[in-house]
């Protein structure tokens, strides 16, 4: 275990500018005939292009499939850099979507680092397999409009402390030559008046259904995802005046009733305070969960008050154990509304993103 334990996971690059130009060259890999799939990275002088296997490179690809773009090799074939790449069909945080990818491989993460990016949360990790002989990996990702890259240091555990930092300067030097900046999917823009200027940005493979309510000044809205025409995913955005005599604490427990009339087993969940946009006054998570037909579910609800009215944010989602891939498309959903949500203010600048 101490032997994991010192395992390092450098954060900075410390080689001189003497050493890095002496010790790397650059390598732009322009084989495919995609140039979406055009890079470029910073590797050892000592190491080589592998050019011996099929990577598929003039092959059209099938999404969520992980594909090898490049490879580059060690002299002793101890360590490499691998280059692959994941087709995405729906919007995610590759930090959440790259957990489906581990959770059928031997690697176990030693150390994990989310490093938040327009186009969603990013992860560098670090992780140990030992199938057959013991590997120490640091792994670092990149999203490009459907394309999620992955650039991967691997070595034998005996010859990895001595390549942490080289690792570290290869992955970070990574950049596609092409580079688009776009999510996945476009997303729709939503707007209402009543009870308060209100709007918010969601993917545009969610459906809006606008829901009556016995309340002339309240507004009921659901997003749900399908998934063979079955609801896979749903967001609920309830607008009211302000609390007068209700707390925040008390709207919970309704929406936790009406959860449960809906066939939904919800387990409690204290109040958490938490930061979001100024604009709100005050602001707590609920984070619930629950099951249903015996699937883990989860429910997280935002109670968001502001001086013209109380908006209630909730997700109904399977669990990462339940569904992975759901729980991965309805997470970002969720962020992205929860993100882009505007009251009072509503205009969005052009070609803005949360």
């Amino acid at each position: 275990m101490n032997q994991i334990k010192n395992i390092p996971f450098p954060l900075k690059v410390n080689l001189k500018v003497e050493e890095i130009q002496s010790l790397f060259s650059i390598c732009k890999d322009i084989r495919n005939h995609n140039k979406q799939f055009h890079y470029q990275i910073f590797i050892s002088n000592s190491w080589s292009l592998d050019n011996t296997e099929d990577y598929t490179l003039n092959q059209e690809l099938k999404p969520t499939m992980s594909y090898q773009l490049g490879r580059f090799q060690h002299p002793d074939k101890i360590s490499e850099i691998i280059i692959s790449v994941i087709l995405l069909t729906h919007e995610v945080n590759p930090s959440d979507y790259y957990k489906l990818v581990f959770k059928n491989t031997a690697e176990i993460i030693l150390t994990e680092r989310i490093i938040d990016t327009p186009l969603g949360s990013m992860s560098d990790l670090l992780t140990i397999s030992s199938k057959d002989i013991e590997y120490i990996s640091r792994t670092f990702m990149i999203k490009d409009a459907n394309r999620l890259f992955i650039i991967k240091g691997r070595a034998q555990r005996k010859a990895y402390n001595e390549l942490a930092e080289y690792f570290l300067f290869s992955l970070s030097s990574f950049q596609l030559i092409h580079y688009e900046g776009t999510l996945v999917e476009k997303l729709e823009q939503f707007t209402c008046k009543k009870p308060i200027d209100c709007m918010f940005l969601y993917p545009s493979s969610w459906k809006m259904n606008q829901m009556l309510s016995d309340d002339s000044q309240q507004n009921i809205f659901e997003l749900f995802n399908e998934n063979d025409h079955n609801a896979s995913g749903k967001i609920h955005l309830n607008i009211f005046p302000p609390l007068k005599n209700m707390t925040p604490q008390m709207i919970v427990i309704q929406y936790v009733k009406m959860l449960n009339a809906n066939g939904f087993s919800v387990n409690g969940a204290p109040l958490q305070p938490t930061e979001l946009a100024k604009q709100f006054n005050n602001t707590v998570l609920a984070a619930l969960t629950g099951s249903v037909n015996s699937k883990h579910m989860e429910f997280p609800v935002y109670i968001l008050e502001h001086d013209k009215a109380c908006l209630l944010l909730g997700l109904i989602t399977p669990a990462f154990k339940s569904s992975p891939e759901w729980w991965a498309i309805n997470k970002r959903a969720f962020e992205i509304v929860r993100d882009s949500l505007i009251v009072g203010d509503t205009k969005f600048e052009d070609n803005e993103s949360p």
